[in-house]
């Protein structure tokens, strides 16, 4: 049996799943059993939200039991690679360096210079040259109504090494990092900018 987890890069994007089946089935889930049809092995697939507070992180005996019974895990990304973070470091910096400090209104720079600052000890003249993804992330886990951060895909990749499960990734860094490239860099700031200057992304998150 596969473990299987389905979901998008950013961190407060959630992976919806819907499974067709011989019957309707209305009831709301994230994990589903994936079964019949001529399949040899069952699989699991499990929905989440990549950053979640502690309150809000569910896990039960049912979770549990369907990863025992799993043998390996599926990520979105292999977070069991210990080359991971480097390759997300050498694609997160904007080509040539640059700085889009510029790139901002006068009111959105002071905006998330002053944001930066006061949760990150540095400002848009050093973290400037930061893709415009990655400044959302970073700004997305500062407006989290919790200081400590559960993450799914953590818990289980940690949970797979207990049992000595393999974790594959469906993804490499470079591609997915890269669909962001894809996206015209107008459109991310100006969402940078209203993550700073007003409440809609925590209300999108809530």
């Amino acid at each position: 049996m596969r473990f299987k987890k389905l979901g998008f890069a950013i961190a407060f994007s959630v992976a919806v799943v819907s499974m067709a089946n011989s019957q309707t089935n209305t009831d709301q889930s994230l994990l589903w059993e994936i079964s019949g049809n001529g399949l040899k092995e069952n699989s699991y697939l499990f929905g989440t939200i990549h950053l979640i507070c502690p309150s809000d992180f569910l896990m039960d005996d049912r979770i549990k039991n369907a990863f025992e019974d799993a043998d390996e895990l599926i990520l979105e990304l292999d977070m069991d690679d210990p080359e991971m973070m480097q390759k997300m470091q050498q694609n997160s910096l904007n080509p040539e360096m640059k700085n889009i400090k510029s790139a901002f209104s006068e009111s959105d720079a002071n905006a998330l210079n002053e944001f930066l600052t006061a949760n990150y000890g540095a400002g848009l003249d050093q973290l400037g040259i930061l893709k415009p993804f990655m400044l959302m992330s970073m700004i997305t886990v500062k407006q989290l109504p919790c200081e400590q951060i559960e993450s799914y895909e953590l818990f289980f990749t940690n949970l797979a090494k207990t049992q000595n499960k393999n974790v594959e990734g469906l993804e490499s860094v470079e591609f997915q990092m890269g669909l962001f490239d894809e996206i015209p860099e107008e459109i991310l700031l100006k969402e940078i900018s209203k993550m700073v200057t007003t409440d809609d992304s925590i209300k999108e998150f809530e």
